[in-house]
């Protein structure tokens, strides 16, 4: 069903849900009352809005750890944008490197499981539902022991190349 094309800024009066259904189950979150969305493509406002329903995500898998999946939602990539939105699907057991991101602040909020997050400089903590960590560009960092299955909406910004 094609998509009715939206005003750039969006205003909810009321709370907005959100239900997604994810390789682990569905998730649900609220998007608090009077939130306001704004979406910018390489400094400039996008020209088309992109919805993307929860069966519409295209989960593929993640280009470097095997069993990991991802769903690109908006990407340099797809859509020429300067950032990348993604969820991101971690199952119990996976073993994620420590790694960087030269060029990219990464930008991450739990929506479903328990792990670990370890950054440089800062330790372990606790990635649970409700999570959020923002891991500037250049800083060693490792999600680690996934306890139950991690679904999180990841954004890269800038786009990750």
């Amino acid at each position: 069903m094609p998509c009715q094309r939206y005003h750039r800024s969006v205003t909810f009066q009321n709370t907005a849900q959100l239900f997604l259904d994810s390789p682990i189950g569905d998730v649900y979150a609220e998007i608090p009352q009077n939130a306001s969305i704004s979406i910018y493509e390489g400094g400039q406002q996008m020209e088309e809005s992109k919805i993307v329903q929860s069966d519409e995500v295209k989960w593929e898998p993640h280009p470097q750890l095997e069993k990991a999946k991802v769903g690109y939602l908006l990407s340099n990539r797809d859509e020429n944008v300067d950032l990348t939105c993604l969820l991101v699907h971690l199952p119990v057991g996976i073993e994620v490197p420590k790694h960087i991101h030269e060029n990219s602040d990464d930008i991450i909020y739990v929506l479903k499981g328990k792990a670990k997050m370890w950054i440089d400089e800062i330790g372990d903590l606790p990635m649970v539902e409700g999570s959020f960590f923002r891991i500037p560009k250049g800083v060693l960092h490792q999600p680690h022991s996934v306890e139950e299955d991690l679904l999180a909406y990841d954004v890269f910004y800038p786009f990750l190349a």
